[in-house]
């Protein structure tokens, strides 16, 4: 056990002492160079207790979230094996409760909504998701913003689809699910979403779960003042039954985040109902200026909405404002972050309220997060494929889409010249063949599914000469771009244009079918022949069969 004064690998000097637990104690340390603040995290050096320590360490090691630890250093001194860790400065939730005897509903949903953000960050990790397992408020620090952050992963697990149960079954009574206990199935997102609940039931009414009598009633029974949406939401989390629990936590987000407006299960406008799904992010962005990612976004979005599957679009800082302008959001925002509109999410960030040069993969991840209660996320990175903030993204994607603008000259400049072969520096390699290079890794490491979308496509270059990495998996037909120029100068989708929409639902279909399970996709072929006849025919019509045809 260490003392205040105590200096460790004479860097860093014990300045207090954090919390104590089962396991060791937890202090904090002040890095005697730099003089910066960190958590150390003691544990004996037993063969078992070893073994979790380092486990928490190694999964520590995979994360990059703001509101959850980094492990910085690992010590052994004496018997003990000490973790350096990021020191969120705040109160535990636990002593805040104990001060407060119960903690106000604005607050808890607040909290709430945080700790659902990072649970579905810990359940996106690939290839196995991080099961926390160990909710509740001595784990929870509420920082001097007032902020939820997580701490203590001491017995978070990683979700393998081949196991059938866990190892081990431990938690914390009270808090701990059922199925912690019982080993016959392996924990899972459910898991987490219980012991949010009771972490949750413990802050709004101040009886806690861990003593007698060691269950959760309505919270109203407790606290007549607080709404019967938190008292409904809280119930839904807490069911022993996993199958009768929010199956995600992106589906508690959204009941918290639509509290008091919309009915539990869904996000309803006007008097469309669009369906919660889990959630799958895709990056869509362009081979070259001007292919037209965010074209391609904005109607492809507006597909999936009219399955009445609920969508957002984030246009990602560093790209050209098309959005902000093009559908007027400057106006229809009124200053939010956020414009929903027939069911899409619009975050179209004002280029004119900050610059973009410093913006970080953090600030990126923000943007998800906000939206992360809506079915599928589409971000429109433009050509910035290799951007600072957009690279680590492309690693956590469900679906990544390439769109290709079919000009001949262009794929020939990207696709038929060995760069590297003929010595040509890094600085004179076409933007494009750097964008190729990358997509091609994320490929061969699996993360994800990559298509490409041939945006532009007159019928008139088979595919195989088009020599692109990957095959095609849509055909979008040329369109005329009077008529896309006359859908932006009134502000709106061409997808909304009936003359049009059954073109996008043509060539969009193999997109969305794997975006949107079978159940929810009710679009019917009403062209028949090949999917390449269909496009010709699509594009005589758009264009008129006596006006020829040109690349």
């Amino acid at each position: 056990m260490l003392n205040i004064g105590d200096i460790l690998e004479e860097k860093y000097r014990i300045t207090g002492l954090l919390g104590k637990g089962g396991t060791g104690h937890v202090y904090l340390a002040e890095n005697i160079r730099l003089g910066n603040e960190w958590a150390v995290k003691e544990v004996g050096l037993g063969g078992e207790v070893r073994a979790d320590i380092l486990e928490e360490s190694e999964i520590l090691r995979k994360l990059n979230h703001h509101s959850i630890p980094r492990i910085v250093d690992i010590i052994e001194h004496e018997n003990f094996l000490y973790l350096i860790e990021d020191y969120f400065a705040g109160v535990n939730l636990k002593e805040l409760i104990k001060a407060r005897e119960d903690c106000s509903e604005a607050d808890v949903i607040r909290w709430a909504k945080q700790l659902c953000e990072i649970l579905i960050y810990l359940h996106s990790i690939k290839p196995n998701p991080i099961i926390y397992r160990d909710m509740k408020p001595g784990n929870i620090i509420i920082d001097n913003e007032n902020n939820a952050k997580l701490i203590d992963l001491g017995i978070a697990r990683e979700y393998k689809e081949d196991q059938d149960s866990d190892t081990a079954y431990i938690g914390t009574r009270g808090y701990a699910a059922p199925e912690q206990y019982s080993g016959a199935n392996q924990t899972d997102e459910r898991t987490d979403v219980y012991g949010l609940g009771a972490a949750l039931y413990h802050a709004v009414t101040g009886a806690n779960p861990n003593e007698p009598p060691y269950r959760i009633v309505p919270v109203r029974q407790n606290n007549k003042s607080l709404s019967k949406d938190i008292e409904r939401i809280i119930a839904k989390c807490t069911q022993n039954d996993p199958g009768l629990r929010y199956q995600n936590v992106n589906e508690l987000l959204t009941d918290l985040n639509n509290m008091h407006r919309f009915n539990s299960a869904a996000n309803a406008v006007g008097s469309t109902v669009y369906t919660s799904l889990p959630a799958k992010l895709v990056v869509i962005g362009s081979l070259s200026p001007r292919a037209g990612s965010s074209f391609i976004t904005a109607n492809l979005a507006a597909a999936v909405a009219a399955r009445n599957v609920s969508s957002a679009v984030i246009e990602s800082p560093v790209n050209f404002p098309y959005f902000y302008d093009a559908l007027f959001i400057r106006e229809k925002t009124n200053g939010s972050d956020v414009f929903v509109e027939n069911g899409i999410s619009w975050i179209a960030s004002d280029p004119t309220q900050f610059s973009i040069k410093n913006w970080t993969y953090d600030n990126m991840m923000k943007l998800i997060y906000s939206v992360k209660h809506t079915s599928i996320v589409l971000l429109d990175v433009s050509t910035f494929w290799v951007h600072s903030s957009v690279q680590p993204i492309l690693g956590q994607a469900d679906n990544i889409i390439l769109v290709v603008d079919p000009d001949p000259v262009l794929l020939d400049r990207t696709m038929k010249i060995d760069y590297e072969g003929l010595g040509i520096g890094e600085e004179c390699i076409p933007q494009e063949s750097r964008t190729i290079e990358l997509l091609k890794e994320c490929k061969n490491r699996g993360s994800c599914d990559i298509d490409i979308i041939v945006n532009k496509y007159t019928g008139f270059v088979e595919k195989y000469q088009l020599c692109l990495p990957f095959n095609p998996l849509v055909y979008l037909p040329h369109i005329d771009p009077v008529e896309v120029y006359k859908a932006l100068w009134e502000g709106s989708l061409l997808y909304s244009n009936p003359d049009f929409k059954t073109i996008f639902d043509e060539g969009f279909s193999p997109i969305i079918e794997k975006l949107v399970p079978a159940k929810y996709f009710s679009f019917k072929h009403s062209i028949r022949g090949s999917f390449l006849e269909r496009v010709k025919a699509a594009y005589k019509l758009l264009k008129g069969e006596d006006k020829g045809v040109s690349i």
